[in-house]
């Protein structure tokens, strides 16, 4: 490990627990799995999210060109893939891993 890869986990710590957090949680195995764990989870969860269609008014039901135009969406997302993760998916996986974070800063994991 060098101090760039111990400054991309305290990145990534930070962008789901918080950057008070990314100072105490050490780079260890278990950390790192539990991160990796994050990680996967939140590309799952934003994979999953780039195939629901966008809204559309509720009021009128949608014309043949915004049901298209959303078919051509998601087909590229599949084609291209997708390198964000949503905001609902990264406090989705924050709040899942919340605990084991914890322990493992605490010493007990």
């Amino acid at each position: 490990m060098n101090i760039e890869d111990a400054n991309d986990f305290k990145r990534v710590v930070s962008f789901f627990w918080g950057e008070s957090n990314a100072e105490l949680v050490p780079l260890n195995e278990q950390s790192v799995s539990a991160v990796m764990e994050a990680l996967e989870a939140a590309g799952v969860c934003s994979e999953a999210m780039d195939l629901v269609p966008r809204p559309h008014n509720p009021i009128v039901k949608p014309a043949f060109s915004y049901a298209i135009k959303q078919i051509k969406r998601i087909a590229k997302e599949l084609t291209f893939g997708s390198s964000g993760t949503y905001m609902n998916c990264r406090n989705m996986v924050a709040l899942k891993y919340r605990t084991r974070i914890s322990e493992i800063v605490n010493g007990l994991y």
